[in-house]
């Protein structure tokens, strides 16, 4: 099983209302042949965080790809390959956060909710 991490820089409020979510299914649909599920909650700072747990393991550079054509935050997208490059490891990528301090607080994500999941599958919940 994997699981992939897609942060996006839209706001959760308006993006979870929009057709944007149609198109993250079906784009998810095209790239991954095996059962998935796919979650978001907001961000600590109410942008948009996805959570894609697969029931089959899937290639990292399959996973860049993903995340990609998601709208993945392009920074975090440049990060994450330059880490693995200088590193070999794979714990160092594909990481969101529950908490951030801003302003001199701490700032939590909201809840993971269940945006699509194939029927008769279990997945893996979303986790840091």
């Amino acid at each position: 099983m994997t699981t992939i991490y897609v942060d996006i820089d839209k706001p959760y409020a308006s993006f979870v209302r929009s057709y944007e979510v149609d198109n993250a299914i079906a784009t998810a649909e095209m790239m991954i042949d095996c059962p998935f599920s796919i979650r978001a909650r907001p961000s600590a700072t109410g942008r948009t965080h996805f959570c894609i747990s697969t029931a089959s393991p899937i290639s990292i550079l399959k996973q860049f790809e993903i995340r990609a054509a998601l709208e993945d935050d392009p920074l975090r997208l440049k990060l994450d390959l330059q880490r693995l490059a200088q590193t070999n490891d794979v714990a160092f990528i594909n990481r969101i956060f529950d908490e951030k301090f801003i302003d001199g607080e701490v700032k939590r994500a909201g809840e993971w909710i269940v945006l699509h999941q194939k029927p008769q599958t279990t997945m893996k919940p979303c986790e840091e």
